[in-house]
């Protein structure tokens, strides 16, 4: 059985995921689950220079997750790989689903 990422629900109905970003890589996408960190492995072309890595991990989780770009934001870990993403306005169940999607083809 495939082990879901931590899905955390905050006080105001937000979701929280802990990420793990892998910046200047040759791919972008989220591609796969670190057991030890608990979360999700996103992968992105752009360097962590200026916020660019940053910019585009909202970018792969709003298409990921179909959700618009004012609903995903980075609230910890700016400057480190490991973040914690507040989603706003998300569907926990289908946010689930979807990791367990992407899950199931990296596994």
């Amino acid at each position: 059985m495939t082990k879901v990422p931590t899905l955390q629900i905050d006080f105001y109905g937000n979701i929280l995921i802990q990420v793990e970003v892998h910046p200047n890589s040759s791919k972008n996408g989220i591609y796969g689950y670190n057991k030890w960190r608990d979360c999700l492995k996103i992968f992105t072309k752009s360097e962590a220079i200026q916020g660019q890595a940053n910019k585009e991990t909202i970018k792969i989780l709003v298409n990921f997750f179909n959700l618009k770009k004012k609903d995903v934001k980075i609230i910890q870990g700016q400057s480190n790989k490991l973040k914690k993403i507040k989603i706003i306005n998300g569907n926990v169940i289908l946010i689930k689903n979807k990791i367990l999607e992407v899950l199931e083809v990296v596994i």
